[in-house]
């Protein structure tokens, strides 16, 4: 079992005891659910791109490429860093329909297999092929995860380079992410990590 599929495993189960979503490595950011999420001059612009329970990576390239230099007003750094909170939750919710779905091939694989009229019970490949079936059906009527399933994706190497970016040219720093950030976010402060700040200091 890969890092990765744990932490899906975590955020699955703790959506469904306590009905919120733990993201393993996330804790630490910046959140704003008491009051309005920060504004961003680029909203017009990045928002439209955004699904409901999406993998929003389109959206989140959006505001992590348009006008860097934006960044250097703390307004727009909390949104930045709402919004990859944002992000992260919506990725999450997307990855739990698509646990669901595997968990609900393996519970049907458990059940007994249908008969012919002769009789015989259908053989594993067969029973998978229509378990796998019906529980696709299902994916398939959620509106929501056929438009998100759809969407353009980007690798977590992709991500971490484009923040990578924006934390050489000092808009973004390590601490502004907390301790336990998101391994594509930790990934782009590496040691070999070089910052020129593009940023004037303040008068």
């Amino acid at each position: 079992m890969t890092f990765g599929q744990i932490r899906l495993m975590l955020s699955t189960l703790s959506f469904a005891v306590f009905g919120t979503m733990y993201f393993p490595g996330f804790g630490g950011m910046a959140n704003f659910d008491w009051g309005d999420p920060p504004k961003s001059i680029l909203a017009s612009k990045c928002e439209r791109l955004w699904v409901d329970d999406a993998r929003n990576d389109p959206a989140l390239e959006c505001y992590l490429t348009s006008q860097p230099d934006r960044l250097c007003r703390a307004s727009e750094k909390d949104h930045l860093l709402w919004f990859i909170g944002r992000y992260e939750k919506g990725k999450a919710a997307y990855d739990a329909k698509l646990f669901a779905y595997l968990i609900g091939v393996q519970t049907g694989m458990w059940k007994p297999g249908k008969k012919d009229a002769a009789g015989q019970s259908e053989d594993t490949l067969k029973k998978y092929t229509r378990v796998a079936q019906e529980q696709a059906l299902k994916l398939k009527q959620d509106e929501a995860f056929v438009k998100a399933a759809k969407m353009r994706t980007l690798i977590d190497p992709d991500l971490t380079a484009l923040l990578r970016k924006l934390a050489a040219k000092g808009y973004v720093s390590e601490d502004d992410f907390g301790w336990n950030a998101p391994y594509w976010v930790a990934d782009a402060f590496d040691k070999d990590l070089k910052v020129k700040p593009a940023c004037k200091p303040a008068a």
